[in-house]
């Protein structure tokens, strides 16, 4: 009787190892064949003369699916590591951004396009890396990033504040040249005066893109 039991579920290990062939062995599959064998365990002995047989059949189910879990977990590691150093590569293209400092729209505009290239590529890389290290390793590149982002935050912060700056500068040359208008002067020296204006406005850097042209063609009507 015992045999018999030993038997079928030697066929259930059997028919499961048949099963996943060509498939990926997950854990759910080992742990229904370590209920198999637990359950092989439990039955009473058999036969001698059956004993030794009904074992090694067991045995070779069981390593056909151990030896396959073994050999896709060597496989994982292998790809996590080869995915380590991929990301690692990139991080290390990316350390030299996290201090990058320039007064140039145009230079920050070319390495933002930069960054986001090696940010799409780490993206783009799928798949588990080692536990600790990936972990460490994202962290440092996520922080890279922040790094880059929020200086050139800081840059066009300060830049939108100057331009804000020069705004109130041209507005209060708007308000003068209006002002000799409103009095009805056109003296010499008023005239003289505005042609001053005129160079002065040409010193003031650039103001906010929404009132770059208004801010122009009501100065240049005040003064025409």
């Amino acid at each position: 009787k015992n045999a018999g039991l030993k038997a079928e579920v030697i066929e259930k290990v059997e028919d499961l190892a048949q099963r996943v062939e060509g498939q990926e062995i997950t854990k759910k599959i080992i742990d229904e064949a370590n209920a198999l064998f637990e359950e092989y365990k439990h039955i009473g002995p058999a036969p001698k003369a059956e004993q030794e047989v009904l074992w090694q059949r067991m045995k070779a189910a069981l390593d056909v699916l151990y030896d396959k879990r073994r050999g896709q977990n060597e496989e994982q590691r292998r790809d996590a590591a080869q995915l380590y150093e991929e990301k690692s590569k990139l991080y290390e293209q990316l350390v030299p951004y996290s201090t990058f400092t320039s007064g140039s729209i145009n230079d920050w505009n070319d390495k933002t396009k930069e960054v986001a290239a090696i940010q799409e590529q780490w993206n783009a890389l799928k798949g588990l890396m080692p536990r600790e290290e990936g972990k460490e390793l994202s962290k440092k590149f996520w922080a890279a990033l922040k790094g880059f982002f929020g200086a050139k935050g800081e840059f066009f912060r300060q830049l939108e504040g100057k331009r804000e700056q020069n705004l109130q500068q041209k507005i209060q040359l708007c308000e003068e040249v209006e002002g000799y208008i409103a009095a009805g002067d056109t003296s010499a020296e008023t005239t003289q005066r505005v042609i001053e204006l005129q160079k002065s406005w040409r010193t003031i850097g650039q103001v906010p893109e929404k009132q770059k042209n208004s801010i122009f063609e009501r100065f240049k009507t005040a003064c025409d």
